[in-house]
């Protein structure tokens, strides 16, 4: 099975931040920097074994990084967040010393106190004049800092070239406008039973989802003094016309809009669904997690 990313639908900045875990749920603690001290941490989000480049670029930072830092041994694991065990990885001692935490989920896990609070080591090591500010402030609440921010993305829209092909469309000629989602979600539902498109709804991915359909419409969801959230203009209303005309109307979406990323990946990849937006490192995702070729 083969799939391509699109981009241009999507045109809002998501990300992740890199963060300690504490030692337990609810004791939230200063780390302090000791450059002579021999430690061992656990980094998270190695790249599985079937992506190879971006697994050996990993472990080549790694030991670069020891190299540079003889005193400090760095043992790379491959878990990576999931909403679902991130809880249970902070209560049982097994969550990375470093992990990287969806901008979407950060100030979940600062407020239950399951990550460190790194004011002090960043303060002394001057990192927050060189960081966007507002790329900071999903990983600060109350004048602390407890994350830093190492990735933005981007979302695209991902489809299924063989349920392309078996609904008549070309699969070398995706398409490029909502309007053209819409028809081809239908042409894919009417021709093979399966959703021809599926949306994001759970697990507070759901906000930034619509807001970069909205945004990827030439529209905002912000007045335009910056200082409150509204959807009173054409183009949000035009993105939640648009789900409720192919869910309701042309039942394109299948017989249910609650859905999280895991879930519309597991469709996806069992050739179950034919088109979803996400971010562009779900693309990789499919292969590492799901098994799909690509």
């Amino acid at each position: 099975m083969n799939l391509r990313t699109r981009v241009g639908l999507g045109a809002i900045v998501v990300g992740a931040l890199a963060v300690s875990a504490t030692g337990c749920a609810g004791a939230q603690q200063q780390p302090t920097i000791d450059p002579s001290a021999s430690v061992t941490i656990t980094v998270g989000d190695l790249p599985s074994t079937k992506a190879e480049a971006a697994r050996k670029n990993f472990l080549d930072a790694v030991d670069q990084f020891e190299k540079a830092n003889p005193n400090i041994t760095i043992e790379p694991s491959e878990t990576r967040w999931d909403n679902g065990s991130f809880s249970a990885l902070v209560a049982g001692g097994t969550m990375p010393t470093v992990m990287g935490v969806p901008f979407t989920n950060t100030q979940q896990v600062i407020a239950n106190g399951q990550v460190a609070d790194l004011t002090d080591v960043v303060n002394q090591l001057g990192m927050l004049d060189r960081l966007n500010p507002d790329t900071l402030k999903p990983a600060q609440a109350e004048g602390k800092t407890y994350g830093i921010p190492t990735t933005v993305d981007t979302v695209a829209l991902m489809y299924n070239r063989d349920l392309f092909k078996k609904a008549g469309l070309d699969p070398d000629k995706p398409p490029a406008t909502w309007d053209e989602v819409r028809t081809a979600a239908k042409a894919i539902t009417k021709a093979t039973g399966n959703p021809g498109y599926l949306q994001i709804t759970q697990e507070g991915q759901a906000g930034w989802i619509y807001t970069a359909s909205v945004y990827s419409r030439g529209g905002t969801i912000e007045n335009e003094a910056g200082d409150q959230v509204t959807i009173d203009n054409p183009a949000s209303i035009a993105a939640l016309q648009g789900l409720r005309d192919m869910f309701s109307t042309d039942k394109s979406m299948g017989s249910s809009v609650i859905m999280d990323l895991k879930t519309i990946m597991q469709e996806f990849a069992a050739g179950r669904a034919g088109m979803f937006v996400a971010p562009v490192a779900s693309y990789e995702w499919l292969n590492n997690v799901y098994d799909m070729d690509l």
